[in-house]
């Protein structure tokens, strides 16, 4: 739609944009369905931010099903709405969700600038399972679970984000050919992956897959084995097109030896193979997790990996010491914007040398002894 000079589009809306009784404030990102901005009430030049929601196609009907969803599934884990409506574009309906405006990272992000310990982690899991736990209370499931929609705020709390790809019990069918439930397939479990190798060998003669609370379990084990261990699990392939049989995944501290061991089990139920031998509900599971918190010892609070050390117990990074001490000086934004960025890069630089040494000690070895020789004829030019 054009507006004076100005093209509007759903995907990109500037700043002062009037959608409904909104005020765009600026863009936080895109999706698979929509773009989220940050948003007033109008008139409200200082006034509460919220996030707004916007569906890139016209009539998209996953709003109206996540709309659904958050108005049954009230959790202090779950994104809260708002309101809901549909904003008229031109001669188009964009529908859109406005949500709590919720500071943070996700999971993933988090875990990068963090490097957190194990008693961190177990934390988030206990969150992530009470809130999964609400949802399939309300016979509710999520759908596409994985890091990447978790979003962890600065005082360690968990929001669980998009619904859109959800389920629950009467909710109706939004095509008709959708067979396959949304999602990411790096987090379907061994049962899902084997139903789309079957369906697409035999396209229509299978029923469509009924996702359950046993898909999900697992994708939380596949976020957590990755928060872990620094990378996913295997893909559990096996002979997708006969009987299931369990491969079994290597110990998780085999790959990370500072995993603690109850919390390596607590992934590895998570992960099992079979559906029935996965926990029996994310409920029960959550209330362990955190009896065993109540109990961890030293070992909990060591930092997963070496990469990041700290210098004493007391030590932060420039960037936990910010979230944790408050508002920001005046004048100080740049430079903490700044110091972020060179962590983040440190860490990424730090993680590929140490995957690069798993993979192939004897290149390290050699670059450095390359290094070495350079630095030493750099010396003795300088020495002359």
């Amino acid at each position: 739609m054009e507006v004076g000079r100005i093209v509007l589009s759903a995907e990109w809306l500037p700043p002062g944009t009037r959608v409904d009784r909104w005020e765009v404030v600026g863009r936080l990102g895109a999706g698979g369905y929509g773009t989220t901005y940050s948003v007033r009430r109008a008139g409200r030049a200082r006034g509460r931010l919220y996030a707004l929601k916007l569906s890139r196609r016209p009539g998209e009907r996953w709003f109206a099903r996540e709309a659904a969803l958050l108005e049954r599934v009230r959790h202090r884990a779950v994104v809260r709405l708002i309101t809901h409506g549909v904003w008229r574009l031109g001669p188009v309906e964009h529908p859109y969700l406005v949500m709590e405006y919720v500071e943070g990272e996700s999971l993933y992000e988090w875990a990068l600038a963090r490097n957190p310990t194990g008693r961190q982690v177990a934390l988030l899991l206990a969150q992530v399972l009470e809130a999964l736990a609400a949802a399939h209370a309300e016979a509710a499931l999520h759908r596409d679970f994985k890091g990447d929609n978790v979003l962890v705020t600065p005082d360690g709390r968990v929001k669980l984000l998009d619904w859109g790809a959800g389920w629950y019990s009467g909710a109706p069918a939004l095509t008709a050919t959708a067979r396959l439930p949304p999602g990411s397939p790096r987090y379907y479990s061994p049962q899902l992956l084997r139903w789309r190798a079957l369906a697409e060998r035999r396209p229509g003669a299978q029923e469509p897959y009924a996702y359950s609370v046993a898909d999900e379990l697992y994708a939380v084990g596949v976020t957590f084995y990755r928060l872990l261990v620094d990378q996913y699990p295997a893909l559990p392939w096996g002979v997708p097109l006969g009987p299931l049989a369990s491969q079994g995944l290597g110990a998780l501290k085999g790959l990370n030896p500072r995993v603690p061991t109850v919390l390596e089990d607590f992934v590895q139920r998570l992960l099992a193979f079979a559906p029935e031998q996965r926990p029996e509900g994310t409920a029960p599971l959550a209330r362990e997790v955190r009896r065993v918190l109540t109990v961890a010892n030293a070992a909990w609070e060591e930092p997963l990996f070496g990469w990041r050390e700290r210098t004493s117990s007391g030590s932060r990074t420039t960037l936990e010491a910010a979230e944790a001490r408050g508002p920001v000086m005046p004048g100080q934004e740049v430079a903490l914007r700044e110091a972020r960025a060179r962590h983040v890069e440190e860490v990424h630089r730090l993680r590929e040398v140490r995957e690069l040494r798993q993979r192939d000690p004897a290149k390290v070895a050699e670059v450095e002894a390359r290094d070495s020789r350079v630095v030493n004829r750099a010396g003795g030019l300088l020495a002359r």
